[in-house]
């Protein structure tokens, strides 16, 4: 942030200006980096992962719905095609 400030001063950007560019920067980097990493398949944030991570079991993507190729393969080999 401190390089992005110092960049703008250089360009001679006012104090005021830096005061809106700033945050948005800041808001808006975060936003983009959250939609690279589910467009990869990714959790949006590491707080998910992490917790992802602590329990063994995959995040959950809201309004994504599961492919069947990795149901398939969290299944036992028991229960797959619906035998018991």
């Amino acid at each position: 942030m401190v390089l992005l400030a110092s960049g703008f001063k250089l360009l001679g950007a006012s104090t005021g200006l830096l005061l809106i560019l700033l945050p948005t920067a800041l808001i808006g980097g975060t936003v983009a980096w959250a939609w690279v990493r589910v467009r990869h398949g990714e959790p949006a944030l590491v707080l998910q992962e992490r917790r992802r991570r602590d329990t063994g079991r995959p995040a959950e993507h809201p309004g994504r719905p599961e492919h069947a190729h990795t149901a398939r393969a969290r299944m036992t080999p028991g229960t797959r095609n619906g035998s018991v």
